[in-house]
């Protein structure tokens, strides 16, 4: 840009020289004096015109960029078409005026049809919104940029692009009546322009600091147009109009008629546009709270968990959900307190980043050994609907330790002198747009600086909104910092990484003791962490495997903010992206050596925590109920798991008293029956179905149910014959049941013959595709006992340990597959 000017400059001076040779262009600055405005009133008139333009065009793009977010996302591309659309309409209606500028004979007239225009167009959006702008959507997931791009324009414009177009018109129009002719012009543009951008000031000041916070959007588009109106309407008062007599009664009619358009809009057109995420139009039934303030539109709504977590909340800010209180999204956020503060001596000051739902807050915030909490927010709405979740976080809006600071994270670390024991951040998505500032080594830099010798530093990395590259920029970044560094992972696509300048020391005795404390006790009891060996098991990474992950991978910096233009660095991460960080766990052993005082009884009871979270984050990246049941019997009471299963302890409590209180109700019944199915408690499944077939004996869900039951229990002809009912009830489930039918058949089959290996290897090859890998090896590995040479079961056998993500399996059995056929080009793949 400054070689650009630079160009500019010297170009410039090329031209002088050539237009006057021998000129003296030394450098010299003119002498310093006010500048005399001598202006008619006519041309005081025409800039206050200018100025009107100037305030109402900002004030739009303010307004307007808040309705965008809702459509196309805040991220730095989104925005950069936003300002692209809304400087494009002002240039196409500066260019549109050339060819008819000199058709116009009467430019009070055109600047009258201009404002009324723009004016009529932004209160009839307000009416249609919803069909102007497509539904929200994941807009970190680049999958087709220029598709999204195309997106971005076709919202933006049918948005803006008339409205500016129409404005950007007015601008040519004034300089050319207050010119008067061409020798004018360089005056007149100055005058014009300099009243245009002092509106414009003034506009984009009104509208983010008065208008939005006070008024809300709807009432601030309207109060911006009702000025274009009353703007066309000073213009008709002031011209020269059939006579002034008609002309003061019309203008008496025309302010009738604003008053009334501005008094029979409705209150609600933007309600439910406001009331849309990327899940769709939310019901406003359940909606809890809402408050549009100066830096966003906050909304709290019930979410719809039904009877699994009927308290379950969701927070939205600018139609993207931002945060949630399930038990899987408070499970992580609290512990993104509980794990730096139980690994510090003496946590007595805690800084906790971003508020959200206040859980992370609130949890730092009820932990005895802390003295005061500072909660950093930039977004007073967002602390205010911190009320709807105070079950979740510990009443944390009246918790007298913590204070809170209206103020960015990054800012508030420059100018504190408070030094703290932990900080953790969980900010907004590392591609939402201005977001990369809490992200940077700066940042982190800044965090180390406060944090006390031994101190803490807490950061969330989520799996779900960003790519795999990003993620490993995320682990090189941090650890340039922070010397010491562990990982944890306590529910699927999200990490916890913390960091210190000395060694992170666990020690067994020290925690098991801050563990006991009765407030921590029961705060990780209610987000499933029962003892210590649960809480244990959530460390996924030790320094060594942070290392190795962000190893070849640039740093994230201020002057390079790599992740925030993320169009080349892939697609958000799926599943086979999360398999590298569910797959380099750190071992059992590697873990069990880092933690000081850990006698060999309590390595062995480890041991299981450690298996069962290793299945969990497998059964939760593929939806293999396979995995999780079997992670759900190697530990006692394991309610996160079964919480992923639909059948968590409190779930099937709720939904045993509604069976009692109202026996009759067979949709309660029907989930009580599939809850038993999915922890594989078959015999109880059957007996509630049972009472739902005699209530009514064609509900095709509860005969294919007691199929899958039967199935599981050997029963392959009750199964069958309930498979069967479920297809005459619903032709729909055909296929479905089809399936299981070739199954049933095929098991028969095998069992009439025991010695048959197709058969057995036939089976094999149906749960594989049933995704029941499980159940496959049962049959393979048996046979390749007898058989080791058979190439159709190994192939079976690294099919399906690669559909349960055990990557060390796949390599063994592969590497002997690949001693007898080397050249088997899908197996080299897998």
């Amino acid at each position: 840009a400054a070689a650009a000017n630079l160009l500019i400059g010297i170009s410039a001076l090329s031209i002088y020289l050539e237009i006057a040779p021998g000129a003296d262009w030394k450098f010299r600055l003119p002498p310093i004096q006010m500048p005399r405005i001598d202006l008619s009133s006519d041309q005081k008139f025409w800039m206050g015109i200018s100025f009107i333009c100037g305030f109402t065009a900002l004030a739009y793009e303010v307004l307007w960029t808040r309705l965008l977010v809702f459509s196309i996302a805040s991220t730095v591309y989104s925005f950069s078409m936003m300002l692209t659309v809304f400087l494009l309409g002002i240039f196409l209606g500066s260019l549109l005026l050339i060819p008819l500028a000199s058709r116009i004979h009467n430019i009070r007239t055109a600047l009258l049809i201009l404002q009324a225009s723009t004016s009529l167009y932004v209160l009839g959006s307000l009416y249609g919104i919803e069909s102007i702008l497509s539904s929200p959507w994941n807009g970190y997931n680049l999958t087709d940029p220029a598709a999204a791009f195309l997106r971005y324009f076709k919202d933006s414009a049918g948005l803006m692009l008339l409205p500016t177009l129409l404005l950007g018109m007015c601008f040519p129009l004034l300089i050319k009546v207050v010119s008067g002719g061409h020798q004018n012009v360089g005056k007149a543009t100055g005058q014009i322009y300099s009243a245009n951008t002092l509106g414009a000031i003034f506009g984009s000041i009104s509208a983010g600091f008065l208008f939005l916070p006070n008024l809300g959007s709807q009432v601030s588009l309207t109060l911006v147009a009702t000025l274009n109106l009353l703007t066309a309407t000073l213009l008709f008062r002031t011209g020269n109009y059939l006579t002034p007599a008609v002309r003061k009664g019309l203008t008496v009619v025309f302010a009738g008629l604003i008053l009334f358009v501005n008094m029979a809009m409705p209150a609600d057109l933007l309600n439910s546009f406001f009331m849309r995420d990327s899940a769709g139009k939310r019901n406003l039934k359940k909606l809890m709270y809402f408050e549009e303030g100066l830096s966003d539109t906050v909304a709290v709504f019930k979410d719809d968990y039904g009877v699994l977590d009927p308290t379950a909340k969701r927070l939205i800010t600018n139609g993207i959900s931002m945060s949630a209180s399930n038990l899987i999204a408070t499970r992580y956020m609290k512990l993104f307190a509980h794990v730096p503060i139980l690994l510090v001596d003496q946590p007595d000051d805690v800084m906790v980043v971003c508020f959200g739902t206040g859980q992370t807050t609130g949890a730092a915030g009820m932990h005895p050994r802390v003295k005061s909490v500072d909660s950093l927010e930039l977004s007073t709405s967002v602390i205010n609907a911190g009320e709807m979740f105070a079950d979740q976080n510990h009443q944390a809006l009246k918790n007298p330790k913590i204070n809170y600071v209206i103020q960015d994270g990054r800012n508030h670390l420059l100018t504190t002198h408070k030094r703290y024991d932990v900080i953790t951040s969980e900010p907004p998505p590392p591609r939402t747009a201005f977001t990369v500032n809490l992200y940077t080594r700066e940042y982190y830099e800044l965090q180390k600086n406060r944090l006390k010798p031994g101190g803490i530093a807490a950061q969330w990395i989520p799996l779900h909104s960003q790519g795999e590259e990003e993620v490993d920029m995320h682990f090189k970044t941090f650890r340039s910092v922070f010397p010491y560094t562990m990982g944890w992972m306590s529910v699927a696509n999200e990490i916890l990484i913390i960091g210190s300048d000395q060694p992170i020391q666990i020690d067994f005795d020290k925690l098991k003791i801050r563990l006991e404390e009765l407030e921590v006790k029961k705060a990780l009891a209610d987000i499933e962490i029962p003892n210590i060996y649960s809480f244990l098991s959530n460390i996924w990474f030790l320094d060594e495997q942070i290392q190795a992950l962000g190893k070849g991978h640039p740093l994230i910096t201020d002057n390079n903010p790599a992740i925030e233009f993320y169009l080349d660095l892939g697609n958000v991460i799926d599943v086979s992206g999360r398999e590298k960080y569910v797959f380099n766990r750190a071992s059992f052993d590697q873990i069990a050596n880092y933690i000081d005082n850990l006698s060999e009884t309590d390595r062995m009871l480890l041991k299981p925590h450690y298996d069962a979270m290793d299945l969990y984050q497998r059964g939760v990246m593929y939806s293999n109920r396979g995995q999780l049941l079997k992670a759900l019997n190697m530990v006692e009471d394991n309610n996160l798991v079964r919480y992923h299963l639909q059948a968590g302890k409190e779930q099937m409590t709720r939904l045993l008293k509604l069976v009692e209180e109202n026996p009759d109700n067979l949709e309660n019944l029907l989930n009580l029956g599939h809850s038993y199915y999915q922890i594989g408690e078959y015999e109880k499944s059957v007996g509630i179905l049972k009472m739902v077939l005699e209530k009514n004996p064609k509900l095709s869900y509860a005969h294919l149910y007691m199929g899958y039951n039967f199935l599981e229990m050997g029963k392959k002809e009750n199964a069958l014959g309930h498979f069967e009912n479920t297809v005459k009830n619903d032709p729909s489930q055909m296929g479905t049941v089809m399936r299981e039918i070739g199954l049933i058949n095929l098991l028969k089959a095998t069992e009439k013959n025991p010695d048959d290996k197709g058969l057995s290897h036939s089976a094999a090859e149906f749960y594989n595709m049933k995704k029941e890998y499980l159940k496959s090896l049962e049959y393979t590995l048996k046979a390749l006992d007898e058989d080791p040479m058979n190439l159709k079961l190994l192939q079976s056998i690294v099919q399906s340990y690669r559909g349960l993500g055990e990557a060390k399996e796949v390599l063994m059995y592969g590497n002997r597959y690949s001693l007898i056929d080397p050249d088997e080009i899908h197996l080299q793949y897998i």
